[in-house]
């Protein structure tokens, strides 16, 4: 039997700082995005930058995953939408 002895401490603020600036970074957001604290122009920009790359990519993962190379050839395809239509505030409509 060999007793383990680890010291565990917590992360420093400047620790925690780095890894919250490397979780937004890797996402793609920032801070008032994450705590849901952001304006509708934010958003839009958020949507623009990022979602609209995933809608891309989790598209063309699902036709290469549904479809086989021939139907693929043939033009059958998937088609995902997301419309920003369904996010515009009443204010922005009115205006």
């Amino acid at each position: 039997f060999m007793e383990l002895n680890k010291d565990y401490s917590t992360a420093s603020k400047e620790e925690m700082e780095f890894l919250k600036s490397q979780l937004y970074h890797a996402h793609g957001i920032n801070e008032k995005l994450f705590t849901c604290d952001y304006t509708e122009e934010q958003y839009r920009a958020y949507y623009s930058s990022v979602m609209k790359l995933y809608q891309r990519v989790f598209s063309e993962e699902i036709n290469r995953k549904y479809f086989t190379k021939t139907a693929r050839t043939q033009g059958n395809k998937l088609l995902v939408f997301f419309d920003m239509a369904d996010m515009i505030s009443f204010k922005v409509l009115v205006d």
